[in-house]
């Protein structure tokens, strides 16, 4: 079995011109963060989830546009592999907008 642990996603470039982005973080389908966030934000997005070897973890970045969700970027897959690799970052990108996460995957 591996473990998921989800520690911070940091703004380091907003969608929105004005105002602050509506972000939600999901993995594996459940929203594990809802927040508004500005440029040079950085957040807290604790999550934990166990899965098996072998499996995937999907984690996905969306920003408000009225009133749906959009993609910043594809769904990233994490996997079991990673595990003893310590902490790691993910970028999550469209032109103008990136959000990074860091999170770890421990056996």
């Amino acid at each position: 079995m591996a473990r998921f642990d989800s520690d911070t996603l940091k703004c380091v470039r907003k969608q929105e011109l004005i105002g602050k982005d509506e972000i939600k973080v999901t993995v594996n389908g459940v929203t594990i963060l809802e927040r508004k966030m500005e440029k040079d934000q950085l957040v807290r997005c604790d999550y934990l989830l166990t899965f098996g070897e072998g499996e995937q973890v999907a984690v996905e970045v969306l920003e408000r546009d009225g009133t749906k969700y959009k993609a910043i970027g594809p769904v990233q897959h994490i996997s079991s592999g990673e595990a003893g690799t310590g902490q790691q970052t993910r970028d999550f990108t469209t032109s103008g907008t990136h959000y990074e996460l860091s999170y770890e995957v421990t056996a």
